[in-house]
This record gives C-alpha cells, structure tokens and sequence, in this order.
C-alpha cells in the first residue's frame, strides 16, 4: 500500500500541514517534514503540544472498558463496574508470569499496566506498597478493581483462595499443612507424602546398589 494515499484528501490532492502559515504537504500526523523533525526534536512547542497525547489519552487507546464482570473475584460489587481489559503489549516474554499483565510506557520508563492506570486516575502508590487485583483478573487495568497493600498481605490473599495444588490436589483443611512463620504459604501433604515417598525409593535404591556391588 501507498503511504502517500493517506496524505492525501478524497479528491486526491495533497493535504497541507495544519501549523498555521505552513503550506507543505503532509509528512506525518498532520505535519510537514520541516514541523514533524522539529515536533521530534522538541525544538517547536507547538507543534509539539498540537500532537502530543497525554498519558490518559495514550493509555485508554488501549483499554477495553467493556471487559466483563469478574467470574471468580477476591472481592467485587456491582458500584465497582467492569474490567478494563488491557488490549496493548505484555509486560514479559510470553510464558513468563510478566506475560500476564499488560504494560505501559510513563515518565520515560515501562510500567505494569495497572499500576501505571492507578496513578493516572487515583494517584501516586505509597513506596512499599502493591496493587491486588480485587477482580482477579490480571489483564484488568480499572483503577476502582485496584486495591494497594502490602506484599505479604497480597500473597497472602491469594493463597487463601488457592484451591487445589498445583498437582491438582484439593487443598481441603485436612490436607493443608501450614508451616510456622510461613503463614501465607499453604503446603499440599499429599505432595509431601508423595515426595517422601520417593525419596524412600530413592535411597532404598542406591543402598541395594552399593550391597550388590
């Protein structure tokens, strides 16, 4: 396709750079060549204002205000709406659990997502502090699903609702082992078992080895 074509009007003639006394045609965004190297380098404010999206704007270009109600959440009521679902970049390599929440450049840096929403539209989180996600939906980016605490108490809260193991193993009250001064880890004790149980085979192996020797 002819990137020219997107300069040019329906009648087909070229449009011309909307700084006002400037009658070069349109290079990028509605600016010349002249005013778009000047916009980029800073030297011409208005150009540069003219342009230049803030970081809300930026921001809700990449937002799905329709993204559903919670299935599963930690905490939600109706007065709280709907997820925002972050439709942009990730914060990490997929796989990774960076993967699963999205990402946002702000004051020359790359930030989660959701934090980066939190201070547009609440404000600066308090140094310490992080953002649990009271939707449980990670890719959610709405300010009002944001709830800041503390790191042991956010992995604390998701622990809580952490049902099975990840053997899929139900973590019922029976089978939970909870080890002192470890209160926001849960432990599986049929993993536990299973594990000892290896280990048993392991060693009765090697020491059978070393007697058939």
């Amino acid at each position: 396709m002819d990137k020219r074509k997107s300069r040019k009007d329906q009648s087909g003639n070229w449009l011309i750079c909307e700084i006002d006394g400037c009658e070069k045609p349109v290079n990028y965004r509605g600016l010349c060549s002249t005013h778009t190297g000047r916009m980029i380098s800073g030297r011409d404010m208005i150009a540069k204002s003219k342009f230049e999206k803030t970081y809300e704007e930026r921001f809700m270009e990449k937002v799905n205000k329709n993204g559903g109600v919670p299935t599963d959440p930690y905490r939600w009521d109706a007065s709280m709406g709907e997820c925002w679902e972050w439709t942009a970049a990730r914060r990490g390599m997929k796989g990774t659990p960076a993967y699963e929440y999205g990402a946002f450049r702000m004051n020359g840096k790359q930030m989660y997502a959701h934090r980066a929403g939190y201070e547009i539209f609440i404000g600066p989180i308090a140094e310490g502090l992080t953002l649990d996600h009271l939707c449980r939906n990670s890719l959610c980016v709405n300010p009002a699903h944001m709830e800041p605490c503390a790191i042991r108490e956010n992995q604390l809260r998701r622990e809580q609702m952490r049902t099975h193991c990840k053997n899929g193993h139900e973590m019922t009250e029976s089978n939970t082992k909870i080890i002192e001064g470890q209160p926001h880890r849960r432990y599986c004790r049929q993993c536990i078992r299973e594990a000892s149980r290896r280990h048993a085979q392991k060693k009765r192996a090697k020491i059978a080895g070393k007697l058939g020797e």
